[in-house]
This record gives C-alpha cells, sequence and structure tokens, in this order.
C-alpha cells in the first residue's frame, strides 16, 4: 500500500498511473490511492498525501484512521450502551486495537470500513430522533457522503458482512424506539433525495473505471471467484473463529500454522458475549431487539462458516464474495452483544457457576493457544493467557464493571499497539542510496523495469523512485504483455489474476527445464524467463541480486549501473 501511495508523487497523483505495473493503471478504485480528482472526496484519510509531502502524508493517513476509529467507535458505543462512558470507551478499544484490525490496519480499508459502517449508523440515529428539518437535511448529506465511502472502500469479504451487520444494528434501533419516532412528507424526501445521490455519483465514479471492473471481473482471482463458503467443522470453528486469547501473544511471536495477520482475531470473548445475551433475553419480558436480532445474524455467519449453501442463495445474498473474512464481523457481533448485556441487564450469577465458567474459558484459551502454536509457545504462555482469560470472565460474570474495563483496556493495548512500529519519517525509504539511484536512472533516461529475483516486497521498490515497474504489485493484468509470452494462453488461468510477481532470469544457453508459468498462490505466480524474452517485454533495466554480465552476448548487453549492498542495477543494451 506504501510503495503504491509514494508512486503517487512521480505521476502528479493522476487517476491512471503508468508507473504502477509499467502500464497504464486504475490508481482510485483498484488500490485505493489518493488522486487529484472530485472522487478523492470520499477517500478523506488520502487527503493528506495531496497537501503534504510523503512523510506526512503517510502519518496523516495512518494516525488520523487510528483516531477517527476509536472516536466513532466511541459514539457508537455510547448508542447501545444507552450512554454508558466507561462501556463505550472499552468497546471502542475493542474495536480500534483488536488484533485483527491492527494487523490488518495498513491495507483493505479495513479501518475505514469499521469507521464508515458505524459513522452512518451514528447519522441515521441522529436524524432518527432530531425534529429540526434543517438538522435533518445536514445529516442527509453527512449520510451520503459516509455512505458512498463505504461503497469505495472496496474490499466485499469485510464490506458485505459489515454492512448487514450495521444495517441490523439500524433496524433494531428503530424496533426499540418506533413508537417515539414520526416519519413526515419532508423525511420522505430527504432520504429519497440521499439514495438517489448516492447512486448517481457511485455510478458516476464506477463508470470512470468500467474497463477496469471489466478486466476485474474476468479474472481468475478475485474476478471468478465464487464462494457458498462452509465445509469448517465446528471443532475447527472453535479453535480458529474464537481464538482471541492468542492474540495476546501475536505481535511477540510469529505463528507457523500460517501467518499472524491470517490467524488474528477481534478479542472478542466468545462465546461469553452471545451467551449471556441469550440468558438475557430467557430472563427478561422487554425484549430488546439489538440483541434479539443480533443472535438471529450471528447464527448466520456462524452456519455460513459451516455448512454448504446454494449457489442461488450466495448469489442473492451478495455472500459468494464473501470468504472466512466473515470471522471479522462474527467478532464484532461478539463484542456488541457483550457489552450491551452488560449495559443493560443486573444479572446475578452463582458464584460457584462464576468459577466453573472462567476454569473452562482458561482451560480453553490454553487449548487455543497450544494448537495454534505448540511448537513456539512455552509454558509461561499458557498460564498467562489462563490467568488473563479466566480474570476478564469472572469480572464479566460477578459484574465487576470496571475491573472488566480496566483489565481489558490493558490487555487490548497491549495485544493491539505492539503490532506496528512506531516510525519517524521516511528517511529508511528516501535516505536509501539504492532508492536515490534508481531515482536518478530513471530521470536521465526513463525505462521500464523489472525486479529480478525471488524478492517478495522488494518488486515495489522501484515504483517509490518513480520508476515504471512490470511486476510491481499487478491489482489486475496486463494480459498483452504475458501474451507475448505465452502466445496460445496456455497458462492465462496462471497470469490473469491480482498478483505478486516473481520473475526469473535465466541465460538462453542454459537449458532451463522449469515451465515459463508457475502459480505459488492465488495472488503470486513465478515468471521463469530466458534473456531473450526481455525485449519482447521491452525492459530497459533489470534490479537483481545476480550478477548479468555474463549473459551478455552479440545481441544483448548487461552493463551494470550500480551496485548497493546486494543489489545491482543493470542496463538492458540491445544490439540488434
Amino acid at each position: 500500500n506504501t510503495p503504491l501511495a509514494f508512486s503517487q508523487y512521480f505521476n502528479d497523483f493522476q487517476y491512471f498511473s503508468e508507473i504502477v505495473r509499467g502500464y497504464s493503471t486504475d490508481m482510485y478504485l483498484m488500490y485505493g490511492q489518493a488522486v487529484k480528482d472530485w472522487p478523492i472526496i470520499f477517500r478523506p484519510f488520502h487527503w493528506g498525501y495531496l497537501l503534504f509531502g510523503p512523510a506526512k502524508g503517510l502519518s496523516f493517513f495512518w494516525i488520523n484512521r487510528i483516531i477517527v476509529l476509536f472516536l466513532v467507535s466511541f459514539e457508537f458505543g455510547r448508542i447501545i450502551t444507552r450512554d454508558k462512558r466507561h462501556l463505550s470507551f472499552t468497546y471502542a478499544v475493542l474495536i480500534t486495537f483488536s488484533p485483527i484490525v491492527q494487523w490488518w490496519f495498513a491495507v483493505n480499508s479495513i479501518a475505514e470500513i469499521l469507521i464508515f459502517s458505524q459513522g452512518n449508523v451514528i447519522v441515521c440515529y441522529k436524524y432518527l430522533f432530531s425534529k429540526s428539518i434543517k438538522k435533518k437535511i445536514f445529516l442527509g448529506m453527512i449520510f451520503i457522503w459516509v455512505s458512498i465511502a463505504y461503497v469505495f472502500s472496496l474490499y466485499p469479504a469485510w464490506q458485505i458482512p459489515c454492512a448487514y451487520l450495521f444495517i441490523t444494528v439500524l433496524i433494531s434501533i428503530f424496533l426499540n424506539n418506533c413508537k417515539q419516532i414520526k416519519f413526515t412528507k419532508n423525511d420522505l424526501f430527504i432520504i429519497t433525495t440521499s439514495m438517489i445521490i448516492i447512486i448517481g455519483i457511485s455510478i458516476s465514479i464506477l463508470f470512470k473505471s468500467i474497463d477496469v471492473i471489466q478486466i476485474t471481473k474476468d479474472t481468475v482471482y478475485p474476478g471468478t471467484r465464487f464462494c457458498t463458503t462452509g465445509g469448517i467443522s465446528f471443532f475447527d470453528m472453535l479453535k480458529y473463529g474464537f481464538n482471541y486469547p492468542l492474540g495476546i501473544w501475536l505481535p511477540l511471536k510469529d505463528i507457523t500454522i500460517t501467518n499472524n495477520c491470517e490467524i488474528a482475531r477481534m478479542f472478542d470473548f466468545a462465546p461469553l458475549g452471545i451467551g449471556l445475551a441469550i440468558a438475557y433475553l430467557l430472563g427478561n419480558n422487554k425484549r430488546d431487539y439489538i440483541i434479539l436480532n443480533l443472535i438471529i445474524l450471528q447464527c448466520f455467519f456462524l452456519a455460513w462458516c459451516i455448512f454448504i449453501w446454494p449457489a442461488w442463495f450466495a448469489k442473492i445474498t451478495l455472500m459468494y464474495n464473501v470468504t472466512n473474512r466473515v470471522i471479522l464481523a462474527i467478532g464484532v457481533i461478539n463484542i456488541i452483544l457483550l457489552i450491551r448485556t452488560i449495559s443493560l441487564w443486573d444479572y446475578k450469577i452463582p458464584v460457584w457457576i462464576q468459577f466453573v465458567l472462567s476454569i473452562l474459558a482458561s482451560i480453553f484459551a490454553i487449548y487455543t493457544v497450544y494448537i495454534s502454536g505448540s511448537d513456539v509457545f512455552k509454558y509461561k504462555y499458557y498460564i498467562i493467557s489462563a490467568l488473563i482469560v479466566s480474570s476478564l470472565w469472572l469480572f464479566t460474570l460477578s459484574r465487576r464493571t470496571k475491573l472488566f474495563c480496566i483489565i481489558t483496556i490493558m490487555t487490548v493495548l497491549w495485544s493491539g499497539l505492539g503490532v506496528n512500529p512506531v516510525s519517524k519519517g521516511v528517511a529508511s525509504i528516501y535516505d536509501s542510496s539504492l532508492i536515490s539511484s534508481i531515482k536518478e536512472i530513471n530521470k536521465s533516461n526513463g525505462g521500464k523495469w523489472i525486479v529480478e529475483g525471488n524478492e517478495l516486497g522488494i518488486q515495489n521498490l522501484p515504483i517509490m523512485a518513480g520508476a515504471e515497474t512490470i511486476n510491481s504489485i499487478n491489482t489486475y493484468p496486463v494480459l498483452s504483455r504475458w501474451n507475448v509470452l505465452d502466445e496460445n494462453g496456455a497458462c492465462k488461468n496462471i497470469y490473469n489474476r491480482y498478483a505478486h510477481i516473481t520473475i526469473n532470469l535465466f541465460n538462453s544457453e542454459t537449458n532451463q527445464d522449469n515451465a515459463k508459468f508457475v502459480l505459488n498462490s492465488p495472488d503470486h505466480f513465478t515468471v521463469n524467463m530466458k534473456k531473450d524474452d526481455l525485449k519482447k517485454m521491452d525492459v530497459s533495466y533489470i534490479l537483481t541480486k545476480q550478477d548479468l554480465r555474463p549473459f551478455s552476448d552479440s545481441y544483448i548487453l548487461f552493463q551494470l549501473l550500480e551496485k548497493d549492498n546486494e543489489f545491482n542495477v543493470f542496463k538492458v543494451n540491445y544490439l540488434r
């Protein structure tokens, strides 16, 4: 995300960039970057890139998303807790600093999705209880902006379940207060006009990128992905869906069964929230629609994970876009149910039940940490996990709310604030001699670059110096480029995708039996090229750890321009 953002400084923030992929690339829609075009109105956290340099732009983007997510979550918490501030504050910490949010904070619009979805509930809540027509018009304008901002926080696997979640909350608020809410003709006009404007603006932005949308729809990944999900056993859901205690240790240890991002979850106390919520419904005469409807929605989300669903159902519900990423919404529901129930219900649970449930929760905590990292963690990690979880459950069940809030805040801040490094400035990029060399070479005599070798991440380095880089992240494919190397289209299923691209270069005289295209994972493929393919690809420069000078012959000359530690920059001179 950051290399793409920094590349825009060399593109004058145009909507389409030749720097990324070394080919005209939509920078607004497909990977949400800052552009000097009116749709940037709906990407407020990118405004800093337009107003400041890369360092302050990145700071504006990163810090403001944390601040605004916390403030919006706090205001949303005030709604679901009936303005109990200590619980609202705890809810805001749980949303902002839970492991899954912080591990994914830089990408895929996780902060924006949570900000704008909760923000829309807040705006609508204020609207429902407002009597001033001027205030309602103003709130209608805010609703338009927040809704479009949500639409273009493009990551359907999170957007769709979160939309279900917060629309359910909004409907439930209306049902809880329907006797106090009255609609007039003015309300009908404001709501109808707002919806028309939202649809109109969204279509106009999408139309600008219509070709890109079609290309993406036709890709193997993610375009043709169609999820009917399911196939996850109940016990796997327990192990990997509700393993919130593991988040305490993710800032300190690398998990080996997968990566830390994929295993991170909301710190949601599951299944404590849904258990208390069901007990509340059974033990109280007064119905709360927020609790009732979220339990129903939670059952649907859990069933979506466990069972295989018909394709027609997946399509009409839009859930065909939703993979196991639904776990984000499941975690948020667990948190809302817990905080809402604590705020509404003055329950009294027998002491022996409190201790039994707390001990069971601590055993489950040990189990989830163990199965996720038996080769990583020692006994002290299991003991500390058990103590923290059992304490939190005991404070909750015994209604020691202030202690629950204090320990929860301390635990979640530890698990979240420890994820991302604290950096000042971007000297690691712009004081880099390699970046400076690429920038100077590209400025004096531009051309297309490739990064050679298995250097994932480094492929995006030249674009931060303004160099057009063929195998920088391909947010959507350049089929015409790969067709040159695959004339009959036999490998189209490999390269027709969103992808990180590894390029390995071989001497034409070398016996090279590797397949030309190799699929490493759904978003990563390797291209094994001979030096003769470089001319077909119009490559001018190569960043590599190899010494390519022995590859030179009477047709092609590899000229070493720069050597920086392990990396070499070669100019490719075509002699014939």
